[in-house]
């Protein structure tokens, strides 16, 4: 969604607020009668908010967390991530069968650094579920939080609930048990250096031998291999909407939400980081169909709007954090790219355009950036040694 310009009506109240258990009453800010917060929807952002009629004022029951939320400090998780992991939830695995070796495992080459392994694949005619991977990073974000690293993520039900915005806990188990199943699956294609150049070596499993619940708590053993490439990974801050998306209504929405997070973690500082072509974009959604499933689809032929245009842009504007706007192929700005893709443009024009994606409400990392382009100049000198005096 793009950011509005319309006028906005500030007002200011007393709230009641409990901070470390004391009552306290702070001046707040209202916008248009929303908190001035990121997100609207407060009960979202786990805060627990009552109407006194008496004193007729809004009461936030949990204080500490709107301080943290005012202070812009409860925004994301911190998560690991590097390229097999980001990777990992990004291969298409739907409809694969030309894939499936002899013994029934299929193997996904994504590009000559990096195949994907399913063990029995038959168990997974439709691709791995959205909710499998949102799983995944749930137990990376809890293993990055820890200070002290283990191959055992012991993570509460309840705290995984949370994360994910869920209220069943009959539903949220089951789901969490079929989960686990999928990783004790998926493995990746290891490589080492040979005489200075990257060789096969072997697979490297997620699944470290241990997966089920008990007493409420989640029990999940990383395999060591992959234990150890954690430990040489970066960390980025990872949104917490991320995993609050709901994948049944917006299919889409936790692949692009993810990527926005890892675009900002590479290119941060860089003039390309607010830009991001739309067909890179929509490589990072396994679940939406490609250009020529729809063509070739005797019941969807020719609804390529429809199935493919119409979810990119649903799934964008309920991202709630993300202000963006369409550009087409000259860079000018698309004002109505809703009524321009199904219309005029169509699916070429849309598969060559780009969004620009407004990142200011991020955090700036200024020792980060100098630490890359202090890197960046020294491998150019090596390259490069006529530079040298």
């Amino acid at each position: 969604m793009a950011k509005s310009n319309e006028n906005i009506e500030i007002t200011k109240t007393a709230i009641n607020m409990s901070v470390s258990g004391k009552t306290v009453t702070v001046d707040a800010i209202f916008a248009n009668g929303n908190l001035c917060v990121d997100i609207p929807n407060l009960q979202k952002l786990g805060l627990q908010i009552e109407y006194d009629e008496g004193k007729k004022q809004y009461v936030i029951l949990n204080g500490d967390e709107f301080v943290k939320l005012l202070k812009g400090e409860d925004k994301y998780h911190k998560m690991l991530q590097g390229k097999a992991v980001n990777a990992i939830s990004k291969v298409r695995t739907r409809n694969l069968f030309d894939q499936v070796n002899e013994i029934g495992n299929a193997e996904i080459w994504v590009d000559d650094t990096f195949t994907l392994k399913i063990k029995d694949y038959e168990k997974f005619k439709k691709g791995v579920t959205t909710t499998t991977y949102m799983l995944l990073d749930c137990f990376l974000i809890h293993f990055t939080e820890q200070p002290v690293k283990d191959v055992c993520i012991r993570l509460p039900l309840k705290k995984y609930m949370e994360m994910r915005n869920l209220s069943d806990p009959k539903s949220a188990r089951a789901q969490v048990v079929k989960d686990m199943k999928a990783l004790e699956l998926i493995q990746y294609e290891a490589e080492e250096k040979v005489k200075g150049k990257w060789v096969k070596s072997g697979n490297v499993s997620i699944y470290g031998g241990t997966g089920f619940i008990k007493n409420g708590i989640i029990h999940f053993n990383f395999n060591v291999d992959f234990f150890k490439a954690l430990l040489n990974y970066k960390v980025m801050e990872y949104s917490k909407e991320t995993l609050k998306v709901n994948p049944k209504l917006y299919p889409h929405a936790y692949y692009f939400s993810r990527y926005l997070d890892e675009n900002y973690r590479m290119n941060e500082g860089k003039e390309r980081v607010s830009t991001i072509t739309v067909q890179t974009l929509i490589s990072k959604a396994p679940q939406l169909p490609s250009y020529d499933e729809i063509i070739q689809s005797p019941t969807q032929k020719g609804m390529v709007y429809e199935f493919i245009i119409m979810p990119v842009i649903r799934d964008l504007d309920s991202i709630d954090r993300l202000y963006y706007d369409f550009l087409d192929i000259k860079g000018n700005v698309i004002d109505d790219p809703v009524a321009h893709f199904k219309g005029i443009g169509g699916y070429q024009e849309f598969i060559m355009s780009k969004i620009r994606v407004d990142y200011s409400d991020y955090e700036q990392h200024d020792k980060r950036i100098e630490r890359r382009n202090r890197y960046t100049e020294s491998v150019h000198f090596i390259k490069n040694p006529e530079n040298k005096k």
